[in-house]
C-alpha cells in the first residue's frame, strides 16, 4: 500500500512539473554600443506583412521602419503638437494598412511609407491599442469597463473588461496600465503590471476569470503638498508586458526588488499555468516590453536603456 502511494505521488510529481526548459540566447542588441541603428526609448514594434517592421522611437518622437534584418529603411515623425507631430508617445499600432501612433490625448496616423495622413482628437486618453480580430482597440482605463473597440474616429465603439473606480490614482493602478493580448479561448487577456493579475475576458466582453500572475504587494502611493498644489504620484510594476509566441505560449517580463537584477521570464499557456521554468536572462539583461518575430525569435525591449535584444529560444526535455 505505502508502495501504491509513493507511485501515485510520483507520477502526481511528474504531471505537475514542465515538461520542457526554455533556454534565451541574445542573438543581436540593437541600440547597443557598435551597433548601427540609433534607439532613444524604444517600444512597441510591429511586424509588418513584408516582412520589415516598425518601431516607435519614443525618446525622438519618431517611427523607425526596418527591414528584415534590422537596418534602417526610413524613419518619420518629429516632436511637436503639429499635424505628423506627437509628444509623449503610449503605443503605436499597425491597423487597415497604416500606423496610429498614441498619445495622450491624441492618435496620429501615418500611411506605411510614413506620409502624414490626419490627427484624430477622440476625447479620452487612451494606451497599449492592439487588433483584435481585425478591430481596433485601446485601453482607455475609466468608466464601466476598461478597455473599447474603437471607431475610425477614434471614438468609443463598444467597451469591454474590467470595471474600473472613480478615483483617478485607484483607476491609475486597476486600469490605465493593462495591455491587451489575443486570447483562444475568448477576447483577449489583459494583463494588470501593477496587481500582477490577468483577466479572461469574454466574446461579449465581460470577465471570466481573474488570476494571479505574481503574488500581489501593493506598495503605489500618492500624496500632496501642504497648499494642495503638488501632487506625486509613485506606482511599482510587479511586471511588465507580455507576448504571444507563434506557438500560443504566453511570455511574461517579472519586475525584481533590484532595479540591477536581469530580467526574469515566466512562460504560460493560456491559463496562466506554467510550461517551463522562469527564464532568468544575462546579468545586465534587462527588459519590459515582449514581442515575437514569425519564426519564433523573442524580441526583448528596454525602454530605459534603449536596446532591443534580438534572441533565440530553444525547448530541451
Amino acid at each position: 500500500m505505502r508502495r501504491a502511494c509513493w507511485i501515485a505521488l510520483l507520477c502526481f510529481c511528474a504531471l505537475a512539473l514542465p515538461a520542457t526548459a526554455a533556454q534565451v540566447t541574445i542573438e543581436r542588441s540593437l541600440g547597443s554600443e557598435g551597433d548601427d541603428l540609433f534607439l532613444h526609448g524604444p517600444m512597441s514594434v510591429q511586424a509588418a506583412g513584408d516582412g520589415t517592421w516598425y518601431l516607435l522611437n519614443s525618446g525622438e518622437c519618431q517611427v523607425m521602419h526596418v527591414d528584415g534584418e534590422w537596418e534602417l529603411l526610413n524613419t518619420f515623425g518629429r516632436c511637436g503638437q503639429g499635424p505628423g507631430e506627437f509628444e509623449n508617445p503610449r503605443g503605436m499600432v499597425l491597423f487597415q494598412e497604416e500606423l496610429w501612433v498614441f498619445e495622450m490625448a491624441r492618435i496620429t496616423v501615418f500611411g506605411l511609407d510614413g506620409e502624414y495622413r490626419r490627427t484624430l482628437v477622440p476625447g479620452l486618453q487612451y494606451s497599449a491599442p492592439a487588433v483584435l480580430d481585425g478591430k481596433l482597440a485601446a485601453v482607455m482605463g475609466v468608466g464601466d469597463q476598461s478597455a473599447a473597440f474603437l471607431n475610425e474616429d477614434g471614438t468609443v465603439a463598444s467597451p469591454f473588461g474590467t470595471s474600473c473606480p472613480t478615483d483617478f490614482f485607484e483607476s491609475f493602478k486597476t486600469c490605465r496600465n493593462q495591455q491587451i493580448l489575443p486570447h483562444d479561448e475568448g477576447l483577449c487577456l489583459l494583463l494588470n503590471p501593477l496587481s500582477g493579475r490577468v483577466f479572461l475576458v469574454s466574446q461579449d466582453g465581460e470577465v471570466v476569470w481573474d488570476r494571479e500572475l505574481v503574488p500581489t504587494r501593493d506598495t503605489s502611493r500618492i500624496s500632496e503638498s501642504d497648499d494642495g498644489e503638488t501632487v506625486t504620484m509613485s506606482v511599482t510594476f510587479l511586471t511588465g508586458l507580455g507576448g504571444r509566441d507563434p506557438q500560443g505560449r504566453y511570455w511574461f517580463t517579472l519586475a525584481s526588488d533590484d532595479e540591477d537584477a536581469p530580467t526574469t521570464l515566466r512562460v504560460t499557456d493560456g491559463n496562466l499555468k506554467s510550461v517551463a521554468p522562469d527564464v532568468v536572462m544575462p546579468e545586465g539583461i534587462a527588459g519590459f516590453e515582449v514581442f515575437f518575430t514569425p519564426d519564433g525569435r523573442l524580441g526583448l525591449v528596454s525602454t530605459g536603456e534603449s536596446v532591443i535584444h534580438l534572441c533565440r529560444v530553444d525547448f530541451a526535455p
